[in-house]
């Protein structure tokens, strides 16, 4: 193996072995480029709290955005833009759309799918933009007595239910 694929294998191959024979839950891993487009390093970051894992994400959204080093995602490693310019709320709503079409999660289990799986922490104003346009085919089917829609409360995440369509993106 050579270059990309290399890379992968050895980050792929670490992050499996935290989970299995450190008994981390969660790992994620943040690639740091210096101004000419050049890998500097990677962070890999691994807790067994949830919690800990959206404090992580939240530093990192954090990082001094002058340009002198650019984040990607583990997923999309050619991706050199910064984390709040290239995963948006647009971004993470369309992938809302697609990971669960056809599902009814609660709001506490797409918190979790965000965390665990995007490079996103933030995720109340996609929801909210999903559940009020009304062509999304996203709809609330279960909520506590006197919520006004399109809020989520951090204490109510778990009685909200929504209901995501199973048709076709384009």
């Amino acid at each position: 193996m050579e270059g990309q694929q290399q890379e992968s294998h050895l980050l792929n191959a670490y992050v499996e072995a935290l989970r299995e024979r450190g008994g981390a839950d969660y790992v994620t891993s943040f690639s740091m480029f210096g101004d000419t487009g050049r890998l500097l390093y990677r962070l890999i970051f691994c807790t067994n709290s949830i919690r800990g894992l959206e404090v992580m994400k939240r530093a990192m959204w954090k990082v001094d955005n002058t340009g002198e080093c650019r984040f990607s995602d583990k997923d999309a490693p050619d991706q050199l833009r910064l984390l709040n310019a290239t995963y948006d709320q647009t971004w993470l709503a369309e992938d809302l759309l697609r990971a669960f079409a056809g599902e009814e999660p609660t709001v506490s289990e797409i918190r979790d799918y965000v965390l665990t799986h995007t490079p996103c922490y933030l995720f109340k104003q996609a929801l909210k933009s999903l559940e009020s346009d009304h062509d999304s085919g996203v709809s609330c089917i279960e909520a506590p007595d006197g919520r006004r829609p399109n809020t989520y409360k951090d204490d109510e995440l778990d009685s909200i239910r929504l209901r995501f369509s199973a048709r076709q993106l384009f």
